[in-house]
């Protein structure tokens, strides 16, 4: 059975968390529990996650309809996601219950399944492939993967595309708050970034507006940093703190993405231009040699710190760090790995 997975990676470096899910998960791993008949009375006190784990246990012994019964007594405790309703579908299918099989497959399509090409090629569902229902699925999850793909990149993220704060109300809406608070409570920066706008324009709160940022920040999420600077500069939402101020716009300078120079000039008033350029400089060199901040960062916030390290020895910019060409060409390379658009420019350049 091709269970669909969920690599969830959480990291902790001093007070920051990162965690990245882009994958659906697998099934849980096994508790310590023995899988007995069903006259045993001691079953009826079995949690869903019980259930599902004697489940896998089952399917790895081939024995398919005890699993995929179990899916089923698990299902009566409470609602299933569609990977579940998937993963039942499947085991149905192996045990040669064609009706059964499609009634699970078709719960997950409503539930939101959008793998097109995965269920096109599961061999464990290859006896629905004659069937008129399978045909109506089908269009299900490529109608569920067109309207993902609205929202989310190739790798499973939500899209980082700025929303004018007037078709803010609109988008949420759309793409539903519930669903913004759940993608931000599971760690996307972009959406408890994008909540955070929601509740400075829409939902107007600052202390919740705040929350969102901090999250955000813990990513090195560029505009949150921005955000979060200005808020402890402000004192909006939270106490006035220059120094939390500062520590923001720094962080947010390092990892800015071409163009975007708000934080560094916030820095610049703080400190001074030359010491800004130093503090600048001093602290991307202290992230891109920390092993730590490529597990931190995602790829497009890490060819941001590349790039930005690599333009600042190209031109020499702080006073402390002589201008270096075999540096400079040394990390656009290296951000041009993570699909730095203008750090290919740059190598064509200097080449």
């Amino acid at each position: 059975m091709k269970l669909l997975k969920l690599i969830l990676i959480t990291l902790l470096i001093g007070s920051t968390t990162y965690t990245n899910a882009q994958e659906t998960p697998p099934p849980p791993k096994p508790l310590i529990i023995e899988v007995v008949e069903d006259k045993d009375e001691s079953l009826d006190t079995q949690t869903y996650e019980q259930r599902i784990n004697n489940a896998t246990r089952l399917y790895q012994k081939g024995k398919y309809t005890e699993a995929a019964s179990e899916y089923e007594k698990a299902f009566k405790l409470k609602e299933g996601n569609f990977r579940d309703y998937y993963n039942a579908a499947c085991l149905w299918s192996l045990a040669g219950n064609t009706t059964k099989s499609l009634k699970n497959l078709n719960i997950s399509a409503d539930k939101g399944l959008n793998m097109v090409e995965h269920l096109k090629n599961d061999t464990d569902l290859s006896k629905l492939h004659g069937t008129a229902e399978w045909k109506m699925i089908l269009k299900k999850v490529q109608q569920n993967l067109k309207e993902y793909q609205k929202y989310y990149n190739d790798d499973g993220e939500l899209k980082r595309e700025v929303i004018a704060k007037d078709k803010l109300a609109n988008w949420v809406n759309d793409f539903g708050l519930q669903r913004l608070i759940e993608e931000a409570e599971n760690n996307s920066a972009v959406a408890q970034r994008r909540l955070a706008r929601y509740y400075t324009f829409i939902d107007k709160n600052d202390k919740k507006k705040v929350k969102w940022l901090k999250e955000a920040a813990d990513s090195f999420d560029y505009t949150a940093l921005n955000n979060l600077a200005f808020a402890y500069n402000k004192g909006t939402g939270v106490e006035t703190d220059k120094n939390e101020a500062a520590i923001y716009y720094t962080k947010g300078a390092c990892v800015a993405p071409y163009g975007k120079t708000n934080c560094f000039w916030a820095m610049r008033d703080f400190f001074g231009l030359e010491v800004a350029s130093n503090l600048k400089m001093e602290t991307m060199i202290s992230l891109v040699n920390n092993d730590m901040t490529a597990l931190i960062l995602d790829d497009y916030t890490l060819g941001n710190l590349l790039y930005n390290l690599a333009s600042y020895y190209e031109d020499g910019l702080a006073s402390d760090y002589p201008k270096d060409i075999s540096k400079a060409k040394y990390y656009y390379k290296k951000s041009a790995k993570y699909k730095n658009e203008y750090a290919k420019k740059k190598l064509a350049e200097l080449d």
